[in-house]
C-alpha cells in the first residue's frame, strides 16, 4: 500500500526523530552508513595489568548527569535504573595513584586501567577521593595539592594539568558518573606536621584545629571551620562537571579506647544553655548537611549530594526506632551523624550506608539492616555499601566464601527500592580478587544498567 506523501513524510519525521533520540541516549555519534563502525568492545576483565582499552569519542556521554537529565526523560524507551559504584580511596595511596608522583602521565595509565576494568563489570559509578586531610587532588585556592598525588604536598604537577577535570571527563566517556568523595573533618593521617604544605589549614589556622589519636581534626563546632568547608565544596561543584558530591562516616572521629574528643573549650563558647554535650555535637554535623544542602539546591540544583555513614544508625536497645543490632559504636552516638534526622529534612539524596558485614553476623547482620534501611528508601535513594575489602580477610569466616557479596547483592535485590550497591574498595576486587569480580559480580551484573539520578525534592512529600 502506498503512502500519500504528507503522510509519509511525517512518518519519517517521527522515525528519524526517535532514532535521533536513541543515538543521543546512548551517548554515541550518528553511525556513518558509508563505512562499517570501527568501535571496539571492552573485554572482560582477565588481568587488571593490561593496557587500557581504547574508547571511541563521545558526545552526549561527556556532559554531567544534570545536563543529560532533559535527554534522559524524553528517551523512547524506559530502562532499568541500579546504581553500581565502586569506592577509589586516594588516602595512602590505597586504591590510586599507586604512588604520588609530579609526572601524571603514568597515574593517567592505572586511573584508565580502573576506570575500564569496572566499565567491563558494567558499574556506572565512582566515587573517587578528591580531599583526604584538608589538602585537595586538583588545583584549589581552598588546600594544597596532596601529597598522595604529587609526592608533595603543596607541589603540582610538571605539565600544569588539571588532574581531576581529567578524571571527569574520561569518566563520563564512559558513560559512568563521578562522585567526589571528601573528608571534611579529618585534617591529617599522622602527627607529623613536617610533610605538611605551608598553605595548609593546620599551619594557617591553627585554632581550626583539635589534636586527638596522634592526628588533627578540624573542629566541628567552629563557625569558621563550617563556613571554610562550605568554601570547599562550592569550589568543587563551581569548577567542575560533578555528579554528586559524597562524604563518607568521617564526622566527629571514632573513638579510641577512653579518649574523648577534646573539644570542651568550643562547647563552652558555642553551646546553648542547657544543651548537652552530644546534641550540641549533632547539631553541628546537621548545620554541614543542612548547609550544603541550601547551597546546591540555590546554586548547582543538578548536583547531588549522598552520604555513606557507619551502617548502624542506632541499636534498638537505645532507641525504638534502631535497627536489632548490638554495634559497639553507632553513627548517632559516636560520629553524631544523624542520618534519620537528615532524610527526614530532605537533605540528602542518596544514602549508602556501609553494610560491613556478613550477611548473618551476629552482632550486626547485613540482612537484619538491609530491612531497616529500606524503611527509608521511600524518602530518599538508598544504595548499600559492601566490604569487598574483607574478602578471605576477616576473622568472620562468612568472608572466606567466595560468593558472599552476591549473596549480599541478591538479599539486596529482594527490597525493591534498594535500588544498588557500592563497593569498598576499588582495589580489592581489581587486584586482589579479579576472578571472584569476574565469576560472581559480572553474574549478577550481566547486563549494563543505566543510573539516572535525578536530584529529588523530598521536602514536597508528606511523610
Amino acid at each position: 500500500m502506498r503512502l500519500k506523501p504528507r503522510f509519509r513524510s511525517f512518518l519519517f519525521t517521527i522515525l528519524g526523530g526517535s532514532a535521533l533520540l536513541i543515538g543521543l541516549f546512548f551517548g554515541c555519534k550518528p553511525k556513518p552508513t558509508q563505512a562499517p563502525s570501527t568501535r571496539s568492545s571492552i573485554p572482560l576483565p582477565m588481568d587488571a595489568g593490561t593496557p587500557p582499552v581504547p574508547l571511541p569519542e563521545r558526545t552526549i556521554r561527556t556532559l554531567p548527569a544534570g545536563d543529560l537529565l532533559p535527554l534522559l526523560d524524553k528517551a523512547p524507551m524506559a530502562l532499568p535504573e541500579e546504581m553500581r559504584a565502586v569506592w577509589v580511596a586516594t588516602v595512602a595511596n590505597i586504591d590510586w595513584p599507586i604512588r604520588g608522583n609530579r609526572d601524571f602521565a603514568a597515574n593517567k595509565q592505572d586511573f584508565l586501567r580502573l576506570l575500564d576494568y569496572y566499565a567491563a563489570l558494567h558499574f556506572n559509578t565512582v566515587i573517587v577521593q578528591v580531599r583526604t586531610a584538608g589538602d585537595a587532588f586538583y588545583p584549589s585556592a581552598e588546600a594544597p595539592y596532596s601529597r598522595f598525588l604529587t609526592g608533595k604536598e603543596g607541589e603540582g604537577l610538571r605539565d600544569q594539568a588539571d588532574p581531576l577535570a581529567w578524571m571527569i571527563a574520561e569518566t563520563h566517556r564512559r558513560g559512568m558518573q563521578f562522585h567526589a568523595w571528601i573528608n571534611p573533618y579529618r585534617a591529617t593521617t599522622t602527627a607529623d606536621i613536617s610533610v605538611l604544605s605551608p598553605r595548609h589549614d593546620l599551619l594557617q589556622h591553627p585554632d581550626w584545629m583539635i589534636a586527638y589519636d596522634k592526628r588533627y581534626y578540624y573542629d566541628p563546632g567552629n563557625p569558621e571551620v563550617q563556613a571554610k568547608l562550605l568554601r570547599v565544596v562550592r569550589e568543587l561543584c563551581l569548577h567542575y562537571p560533578i555528579d554528586a558530591i559524597h562524604i563518607d562516616d568521617y564526622f566527629y572521629p571514632y573513638k579510641v579506647g577512653n579518649q574523648d574528643f577534646p573539644d570542651g573549650e568550643t562547647f563552652k563558647r558555642f553551646g546553648r544553655s542547657g544543651q548537652n554535650l552530644g546534641d550540641w555535637r549533632r547539631e553541628n554535623i546537621n548545620r554541614f548537611i543542612g548547609d550544603i544542602h541550601r547551597m546546591l539546591r540555590a546554586d548547582f540544583p543538578h548536583i547531588a549530594l549522598g552520604v555513606s555513614p557507619f551502617g548502624v544508625w542506632r541499636n534498638k536497645n537505645k532507641d525504638p526506632r534502631g535497627s536489632a543490632t548490638q554495634a559497639g559504636p553507632t553513627a548517632y552516638d559516636e560520629t553524631y551523624a544523624d542520618i534519620v534526622h537528615w532524610i527526614e529534612q530532605g537533605w540528602v539524596d542518596y544514602v549508602a550506608p556501609q553494610l560491613y558485614w556478613s550477611l548473618h553476623y551476629p552482632i550486626a547482620s547485613h540482612e537484619v539492616l538491609l530491612e531497616w534501611w529500606h524503611r527509608y528508601a521511600d524518602r530518599t535513594h538508598i544504595y548499600i555499601g559492601n566490604a569487598a575489602y574483607k574478602i578471605k580477610n576477616n576473622g568472620d569466616k562468612a568472608w572466606d566464601k567466595e560468593d558472599e557479596l552476591l549473596q549480599q547483592v541478591a538479599a539486596r535485590k529482594k527490597y525493591p527500592l534498594l535500588k544498588g550497591n557500592a563497593f569498598y574498595n576499588a582495589s580489592s576486587l581489581m587486584r586482589q580478587h579479579p576472578e571472584i569480580a569476574r565469576r560472581y559480580l559480572l553474574r549478577t551484573f550481566s547486563r549494563p544498567r543505566v543510573f539516572r539520578h535525578v536530584v529529588r525534592d523530598w521536602q514536597k512529600r508528606k511523610f
